[in-house]
Protein backbone atom coordinates (compact mmCIF):
# COMPACT_ATOMS: atom_id res chain seq x y z
CA UNK A 1 0.00 0.00 0.00
CA UNK A 2 1.26 3.48 -0.83
CA UNK A 3 2.12 6.19 1.61
CA UNK A 4 0.38 9.52 1.94
CA UNK A 5 2.85 12.34 2.30
CA UNK A 6 2.61 14.99 4.96
CA UNK A 7 2.87 18.66 3.99
CA UNK A 8 3.05 21.38 6.66
CA UNK A 9 1.14 23.94 4.56
CA UNK A 10 -1.82 24.08 6.96
CA UNK A 11 0.52 24.51 9.93
CA UNK A 12 2.26 27.32 8.03
CA UNK A 13 -0.65 29.09 6.29
CA UNK A 14 -3.82 28.14 8.16
CA UNK A 15 -7.13 27.87 6.29
CA UNK A 16 -5.69 29.56 3.21
CA UNK A 17 -8.28 28.28 0.73
CA UNK A 18 -10.98 30.27 2.52
CA UNK A 19 -8.93 33.46 2.27
CA UNK A 20 -7.89 32.90 -1.35
CA UNK A 21 -11.53 32.46 -2.42
CA UNK A 22 -12.56 35.74 -0.77
CA UNK A 23 -12.75 38.34 -3.54
CA UNK A 24 -12.03 41.14 -1.06
CA UNK A 25 -8.86 39.50 0.27
CA UNK A 26 -5.38 40.51 -0.83
CA UNK A 27 -4.59 36.83 -1.50
CA UNK A 28 -7.65 36.39 -3.74
CA UNK A 29 -6.86 33.58 -6.18
CA UNK A 30 -9.01 33.55 -9.38
CA UNK A 31 -7.66 30.20 -10.68
CA UNK A 32 -8.57 28.49 -7.41
CA UNK A 33 -12.08 29.95 -7.50
CA UNK A 34 -12.52 28.71 -11.07
CA UNK A 35 -11.28 25.23 -10.22
CA UNK A 36 -13.76 24.86 -7.37
CA UNK A 37 -16.59 26.22 -9.53
CA UNK A 38 -15.83 23.61 -12.21
CA UNK A 39 -16.09 20.83 -9.62
CA UNK A 40 -19.31 22.14 -8.07
CA UNK A 41 -20.98 22.40 -11.50
CA UNK A 42 -20.55 18.66 -11.92
CA UNK A 43 -22.07 17.55 -8.62
CA UNK A 44 -25.77 16.73 -8.81
CA UNK A 45 -28.02 17.95 -6.02
CA UNK A 46 -29.27 15.73 -3.22
CA UNK A 47 -26.31 13.33 -3.18
CA UNK A 48 -23.99 12.06 -0.51
CA UNK A 49 -20.61 13.53 -1.44
CA UNK A 50 -17.10 12.46 -0.37
CA UNK A 51 -14.26 14.99 -0.62
CA UNK A 52 -10.97 13.05 -0.59
CA UNK A 53 -8.14 15.35 0.47
CA UNK A 54 -10.57 17.93 1.81
CA UNK A 55 -7.90 20.14 3.36
CA UNK A 56 -9.38 23.07 5.26
CA UNK A 57 -12.90 22.29 4.04
CA UNK A 58 -13.60 25.23 1.74
CA UNK A 59 -14.79 23.10 -1.18
CA UNK A 60 -17.06 21.24 1.25
CA UNK A 61 -18.69 24.56 2.16
CA UNK A 62 -19.55 25.11 -1.52
CA UNK A 63 -20.94 21.60 -1.88
CA UNK A 64 -22.98 21.73 1.32
CA UNK A 65 -26.03 23.58 -0.11
CA UNK A 66 -26.29 21.04 -2.94
CA UNK A 67 -25.74 17.82 -1.05
CA UNK A 68 -27.62 15.56 1.31
CA UNK A 69 -24.32 15.25 3.19
CA UNK A 70 -20.65 16.06 2.58
CA UNK A 71 -17.93 13.95 4.16
CA UNK A 72 -14.30 15.03 4.04
CA UNK A 73 -11.14 13.09 4.75
CA UNK A 74 -7.54 14.26 4.83
CA UNK A 75 -4.35 12.71 6.25
CA UNK A 76 -3.25 15.94 7.94
CA UNK A 77 -4.60 16.55 11.47
CA UNK A 78 -3.95 20.30 11.13
CA UNK A 79 -6.18 20.45 8.05
CA UNK A 80 -8.96 18.52 9.80
CA UNK A 81 -8.80 20.83 12.83
CA UNK A 82 -9.17 23.86 10.56
CA UNK A 83 -12.00 22.27 8.59
CA UNK A 84 -13.88 21.36 11.77
CA UNK A 85 -13.67 24.96 12.91
CA UNK A 86 -14.66 26.49 9.57
CA UNK A 87 -17.51 24.06 8.96
CA UNK A 88 -19.07 24.14 12.42
CA UNK A 89 -22.20 25.88 11.07
CA UNK A 90 -22.50 23.54 8.07
CA UNK A 91 -24.57 20.85 9.70
CA UNK A 92 -24.50 18.35 6.84
CA UNK A 93 -20.67 18.35 6.74
CA UNK A 94 -18.31 16.06 8.68
CA UNK A 95 -14.55 15.63 8.47
CA UNK A 96 -12.09 13.03 9.72
CA UNK A 97 -8.44 12.10 9.41
CA UNK A 98 -8.23 9.35 6.80
CA UNK A 99 -6.27 7.80 3.95
CA UNK A 100 -7.23 7.79 0.29
CA UNK A 101 -5.81 4.26 0.10
CA UNK A 102 -8.20 2.82 2.65
CA UNK A 103 -11.51 4.68 2.68
CA UNK A 104 -13.39 3.52 5.75
CA UNK A 105 -16.79 3.43 4.07
CA UNK A 106 -18.84 0.58 2.62
CA UNK A 107 -19.04 -0.05 -1.11
CA UNK A 108 -21.45 2.20 -3.04
CA UNK A 109 -21.67 4.79 -0.23
CA UNK A 110 -21.54 8.04 -2.24
CA UNK A 111 -23.18 9.59 -5.27
CA UNK A 112 -20.15 11.80 -5.94
CA UNK A 113 -16.49 11.48 -4.98
CA UNK A 114 -14.34 14.60 -5.40
CA UNK A 115 -10.53 14.64 -5.53
CA UNK A 116 -9.52 18.25 -6.16
CA UNK A 117 -5.79 18.70 -6.78
CA UNK A 118 -4.69 15.87 -4.54
CA UNK A 119 -3.87 12.94 -6.84
CA UNK A 120 -0.60 14.53 -7.95
CA UNK A 121 0.59 14.24 -4.34
CA UNK A 122 0.04 10.50 -3.80
CA UNK A 123 2.52 7.68 -4.36
CA UNK A 124 -0.04 5.08 -5.46
CA UNK A 125 -2.49 6.88 -7.70
CA UNK A 126 -4.00 3.62 -8.99
CA UNK A 127 -4.98 2.45 -5.51
CA UNK A 128 -6.37 5.90 -4.74
CA UNK A 129 -8.66 5.83 -7.79
CA UNK A 130 -9.60 2.20 -7.12
CA UNK A 131 -10.83 3.12 -3.64
CA UNK A 132 -12.81 6.05 -5.06
CA UNK A 133 -14.52 3.69 -7.52
CA UNK A 134 -15.29 1.20 -4.74
CA UNK A 135 -17.18 3.65 -2.53
CA UNK A 136 -18.98 5.25 -5.49
CA UNK A 137 -22.52 4.16 -6.30
CA UNK A 138 -23.07 2.48 -9.70
CA UNK A 139 -24.78 5.64 -11.00
CA UNK A 140 -22.29 7.96 -9.33
CA UNK A 141 -19.59 10.33 -10.56
CA UNK A 142 -15.98 10.84 -9.54
CA UNK A 143 -14.43 14.24 -10.27
CA UNK A 144 -10.64 14.71 -10.34
CA UNK A 145 -8.67 17.90 -10.95
CA UNK A 146 -4.91 18.02 -11.35
CA UNK A 147 -2.28 20.21 -13.06
CA UNK A 148 -1.42 19.24 -16.64
CA UNK A 149 2.18 18.17 -17.14
CA UNK A 150 3.93 20.72 -19.34
CA UNK A 151 7.32 20.90 -21.00
CA UNK A 152 7.74 24.63 -20.34
CA UNK A 153 7.96 24.32 -16.55
CA UNK A 154 9.05 21.83 -13.88
CA UNK A 155 6.48 19.85 -11.93
CA UNK A 156 5.01 21.61 -8.93
CA UNK A 157 6.46 21.64 -5.47
CA UNK A 158 5.57 18.50 -3.47
CA UNK A 159 4.07 16.80 -6.54
CA UNK A 160 4.91 13.13 -7.00
CA UNK A 161 3.85 13.32 -10.65
CA UNK A 162 1.84 15.38 -13.09
CA UNK A 163 -0.23 14.00 -15.97
CA UNK A 164 -0.84 14.57 -19.62
CA UNK A 165 -4.47 14.21 -20.67
CA UNK A 166 -3.71 10.77 -22.11
CA UNK A 167 -2.00 9.61 -18.92
CA UNK A 168 -4.88 10.77 -16.75
CA UNK A 169 -7.38 9.11 -19.09
CA UNK A 170 -5.43 5.84 -18.91
CA UNK A 171 -5.47 5.92 -15.12
CA UNK A 172 -9.18 6.71 -14.94
CA UNK A 173 -10.15 4.16 -17.61
CA UNK A 174 -8.80 1.36 -15.46
CA UNK A 175 -11.53 2.00 -12.88
CA UNK A 176 -14.34 3.66 -14.84
CA UNK A 177 -16.11 2.49 -17.99
CA UNK A 178 -16.97 6.05 -18.99
CA UNK A 179 -14.56 8.98 -18.68
CA UNK A 180 -14.34 12.56 -19.87
CA UNK A 181 -11.29 14.83 -19.76
CA UNK A 182 -11.50 18.60 -20.18
CA UNK A 183 -9.05 21.45 -19.74
CA UNK A 184 -9.34 24.20 -17.14
CA UNK A 185 -7.37 27.44 -16.80
CA UNK A 186 -6.65 28.74 -20.33
CA UNK A 187 -2.91 28.58 -20.88
CA UNK A 188 -2.55 32.16 -22.10
CA UNK A 189 -4.20 33.49 -18.95
CA UNK A 190 -2.18 31.12 -16.77
CA UNK A 191 1.09 32.37 -18.23
CA UNK A 192 0.00 36.00 -17.83
CA UNK A 193 -1.01 35.33 -14.21
CA UNK A 194 2.54 34.29 -13.43
CA UNK A 195 3.81 37.81 -14.24
CA UNK A 196 3.67 40.59 -11.67
CA UNK A 197 1.55 42.88 -13.82
CA UNK A 198 -0.71 40.06 -15.00
CA UNK A 199 -1.27 38.83 -11.45
CA UNK A 200 -2.58 42.25 -10.45
CA UNK A 201 -4.62 42.86 -13.59
CA UNK A 202 -6.35 39.46 -13.55
CA UNK A 203 -7.38 39.90 -9.93
CA UNK A 204 -9.04 43.21 -10.79
CA UNK A 205 -10.74 41.65 -13.83
CA UNK A 206 -11.99 38.65 -11.85
CA UNK A 207 -13.32 40.83 -9.05
CA UNK A 208 -15.30 43.21 -11.22
CA UNK A 209 -15.91 41.79 -14.70
CA UNK A 210 -15.65 38.01 -14.77
CA UNK A 211 -13.10 35.32 -14.08
CA UNK A 212 -11.05 34.49 -17.22
CA UNK A 213 -10.10 31.15 -15.68
CA UNK A 214 -13.71 29.94 -15.86
CA UNK A 215 -13.38 28.87 -19.50
CA UNK A 216 -13.12 25.13 -20.25
CA UNK A 217 -12.25 23.20 -23.41
CA UNK A 218 -11.53 19.79 -24.87
CA UNK A 219 -8.22 20.82 -26.49
CA UNK A 220 -6.34 20.20 -23.27
CA UNK A 221 -3.00 21.41 -24.67
CA UNK A 222 -4.44 24.94 -24.48
CA UNK A 223 -5.09 24.66 -20.73
CA UNK A 224 -2.96 24.41 -17.60
CA UNK A 225 -5.29 22.21 -15.55
CA UNK A 226 -7.08 18.92 -16.24
CA UNK A 227 -10.49 17.83 -15.00
CA UNK A 228 -11.52 14.19 -15.29
CA UNK A 229 -15.03 12.83 -14.78
CA UNK A 230 -15.46 9.09 -14.27
CA UNK A 231 -18.75 7.18 -14.39
CA UNK A 232 -19.82 3.52 -14.32
CA UNK A 233 -17.24 2.40 -11.74
CA UNK A 234 -15.47 -0.90 -12.23
CA UNK A 235 -15.45 -2.75 -8.92
CA UNK A 236 -12.82 -5.34 -9.84
CA UNK A 237 -9.36 -5.22 -11.35
CA UNK A 238 -9.29 -5.23 -15.13
CA UNK A 239 -6.47 -6.76 -17.08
Amino acid sequence: MGLQRYFPKYDDYGAYHWEECDRSARRFNPPLVARYAAVVRRVSSGQRVLDVGCGDGYLMSLLSPLAESVTGIDPEPAAIALANDKLKDYHNCSVNVGSCYDLEFPDNSFGSVVMADMIEHVDDDDLCVQEASRVLSPEGTVIVTTPRRRQDRPIGRDHVREYTADELAQLMRRWFAEIQIVGLWPLNWSKLYRTKLGWRAIKILARHCGNPFDREGTDTDQFAMLLAVGRQPRKQTVG
